[in-house]
């Protein structure tokens, strides 16, 4: 029996979510390489519409480990049909994912696939797994909850002083989001002003000295005696956030997605790095680094790639 909760407005096709409907709906679910997710059916299921998440009781769900477990083609024509993507897409989709988690198991770290438990070696390297748990309800505080409707309400639109006035008046939405949108076309049309005249010049001025490790590029003096710059470019990185696994997974996963060249490092397994590689003479980091804060509104860093 399954218990809908909200109608949908839009449904948030994650491959997470994807495998968890499709334990729902085939009883079983081969991750190759793992084992084996076994749903029996019985207990009641909760599934948000809304965002496509499920929740199954625990008792319900059954593992079997089983390194030589094989992808299932029917996993693979699930997530095309339900993505929109071709099969061979779809697979490397899954693919992915599982090749990151058992990375994550052959740290002695725990998998997390959402919506159905955990999955992490034991002492005795066998892979097992550990069915999620349903939250508790918690008793609602009215005083509270009315309170915080109230904070929400006040925050939702942006203040400013009327010099004129007492009182505060609110700036309309639509003027904010509308000079946002001008302030990005605007970074966007001189990015590529500022490129297209850097190709069209025939020569550059003389640029400071760099340094990046050992090597110095700076101004040296030909046979003449003369001195003459040479401008070096340099790999630096523009580090768009770090964030914990899931929040970095699904950012990653849409910046993906979408098209851009984002990277994805971690030294522990816990704190995951975002950036996206940029190759361009270090003098340009700031010009880079204030593009990329408007195009995705939100503060950016710079770190210098290690030669």
């Amino acid at each position: 029996m399954v218990r809908q909760i909200a109608p949908p407005n839009t449904k948030a096709l994650r491959i997470e979510r994807l495998l968890a409907d499709f334990l729902y709906k085939q009883g079983n679910l081969p991750l190759p390489g793992l084992g084996t997710i076994r749903f029996s059916g019985a207990g009641e299921v909760e599934h948000d519409e809304a965002t496509g998440r499920y929740r199954f009781d625990p008792e319900s769900l059954s593992f079997d480990f089983d390194t030589k477990t094989e992808l299932d083609e029917e996993l693979v024509s699930h997530i095309s049909r339900e993505t929109g993507k071709m099969k061979a897409l779809a697979a490397a989709d899954l693919h992915s994912f599982l090749h990151f988690g058992m990375e994550l198991i052959n740290i002695s770290k725990p998998f997390q696939i959402e919506g159905l438990g955990l999955l992490q070696k034991t002492p005795a390297h066998v892979v097992e797994f550990v069915p999620e748990q349903s939250p508790k309800p918690q008793a609602e505080n009215p005083v509270r909850s009315a309170r915080e409707t109230r904070r929400q309400r006040m925050n939702r639109e942006p203040y400013v002083e009327d010099p004129m006035r007492t009182r505060r008046r609110r700036v309309p939405s639509n003027l904010i989001w509308g000079g946002a949108i001008l302030v990005s076309m605007a970074a966007a049309f001189a990015l590529f002003k500022y490129f297209e005249g850097r190709g069209t010049d025939a020569s550059d001025d003389a640029s400071p000295t760099v340094t990046l490790g050992t090597q110095t590029a700076g101004p040296s003096p030909d046979s003449t005696g003369a001195s003459t710059a040479v401008k070096t470019n340099a790999s630096f990185h523009v580090v768009l956030e770090n964030s914990h696994r899931e929040r970095a997974l699904r950012r990653y996963a849409d910046l993906r997605e979408w098209g851009h060249d984002v990277r994805m490092v971690t030294s522990d397994s816990q704190s995951f790095k975002l950036f996206i590689p940029i190759d361009a003479p270090l003098s340009d980091t700031a010009f880079h680094r204030d593009s990329l804060r408007v195009f995705f509104g939100r503060p950016v860093t710079v770190e210098i790639a290690a030669e």
